[in-house]
């Protein structure tokens, strides 16, 4: 698996994708870092109480799930999901790598972790880059919302969620489906449905009330964590879980091609 794993993630057309990805997700962040405004009163408005209110008024207005930024996760994480999954099956390439001495479930299992590895690095990193590009002239100011009130876990947390809601939907639908047209129209179909529909139950609309709920609590970064994960627990970990253990049941069951 660790062979198979270092394959896919190597290969030119995965990278290719995962560039498109963090180009594209990176310049999103940073208009939407530009066009963003902060807003705070405080009274009294004593220096500490000014520095501590900027401080969660600055982590409260990084980028989240925007229909932008959701497009973009969603069509990167399809494209992943249906290079990785289908396309080897097109090209008659999966006849070769699923005539290994190695279960199918276990070559599906590596191919999704890749998909999904490759899709969260594709957001964490122009994530965080853009925030120190943009605020890089208030060191301090950032430090202490990503580390004094917990912001880097918390987002690090919803992105992570958000990366394993898209490809474990799109593995399946990959799985699913008889060609790589097929796999790309439905998973991009699917994954977007919610967002027209406004169905408030499944992401993106789920984890940013997620995240929002959690982070205007009052409680230690560890408690705003797990209500985030509480609340985006049914739609962003137990259908993902679900979804996955469908995708490598039907690996076992249907044919290569």
């Amino acid at each position: 698996m660790k062979t198979q794993l270092n394959w896919e993630l190597n290969d030119h057309l995965n990278l290719l994708v995962f560039m498109f990805g963090s180009i594209l997700t990176g310049i999103t962040f940073h208009i939407h870092l530009l066009e963003r405004g902060i807003n705070f009163s405080v009274n009294p408005p004593t220096t500490s109480q000014i520095f501590l209110e900027s401080m969660r008024a600055l982590g409260l207005s990084f980028p989240r799930l925007a229909e932008d930024i959701y497009t973009i996760l969603v069509i990167t994480g399809v494209l992943l999901s249906s290079l990785t999954l289908r396309y080897d099956k097109d090209t008659r390439l999966a006849m070769s790598i699923y005539s290994l001495p190695v279960k199918n479930y276990k070559l599906v299992l590596t191919k999704f972790i890749a998909s999904f590895i490759l899709l969260f690095l594709s957001v964490i990193i122009p994530f965080f880059l853009t925030l120190f590009y943009t605020y890089g002239d208030a060191p301090n100011l950032l430090k202490g919302a990503l580390f004094g009130e917990g912001f880097f876990i918390s987002y690090f947390m919803f992105w992570l969620l958000a990366c394993v809601y898209v490809i474990s939907l799109s593995s399946l639908i990959a799985e699913l489906s008889p060609n790589l047209f097929a796999s790309l129209l439905g998973g991009i179909t699917l994954l977007y449905l919610p967002k027209i529909l406004n169905i408030t139950y499944l992401p993106p609309a789920v984890l940013n009330s997620a995240f929002l709920t959690s982070q205007t609590a009052f409680g230690s970064v560890a408690q705003k964590v797990l209500m985030l994960v509480d609340k985006a627990f049914v739609s962003c970990i137990l259908i993902p879980l679900v979804l996955l253990g469908m995708t490598l049941l039907i690996s076992e069951w249907r044919d290569v091609v």
